[in-house]
């Protein structure tokens, strides 16, 4: 009977451990440690670091959101960069890269399974598009990866 009682004991305390641990970091609504994202790229600007990925489940739907550190530790949920109805898009928005190009900030990525670039005076965004259009292709193309050479741009794609 002591025995059970002893392991009934360290139960509810590991219990209750659990539950201050996850009550403290729900309570952190804009600092993330570690922000879970897919196909992550980091972009740097003036000693910020934005952080830019996947959302996954319901976030690949809305569009992109971005993180913000001078440190690459504690980071700022800083709301999306690009969001759906702004830019190209209504599902499946993937692998974003930020870059700058003459004084102003170009995010490639992909959505409905095809590339687009959406333009910003800020690396935080909010990213938009005039004309809310895709690359054009000949087939759906994913993954954009942009290399910015002194007389052309190139993009390379899944």
């Amino acid at each position: 009977m002591m025995y059970f009682r002893k392991r009934c004991w360290l139960h509810l305390i590991g219990l209750l451990v659990l539950g201050m641990m996850c009550s403290t970091s729900y309570g952190q609504q804009n600092n993330v440690e570690n922000p879970l994202l897919a196909d992550p790229t980091i972009f740097v600007d003036k000693g910020v670091y934005y952080l830019y990925g996947t959302g996954g489940g319901r976030g690949d739907s809305e569009g992109f959101k971005v993180y913000t550190s001078t440190d690459q530790v504690s980071w700022k949920d800083e709301g999306f960069a690009l969001k759906r109805g702004e830019s190209y898009g209504t599902k499946g928005f993937w692998a974003p890269q930020v870059f700058k190009y003459k004084g102003r900030y170009y995010m490639a990525y992909t959505a409905n399974e095809n590339i687009a670039i959406a333009v910003s005076d800020n690396p935080a965004g909010p990213f938009k598009q005039q004309t809310l259009a895709p690359l054009k292709a000949p087939v759906k193309i994913i993954d954009p990866f942009v290399w910015i050479d002194p007389s052309e741009w190139y993009i390379f794609i899944m």
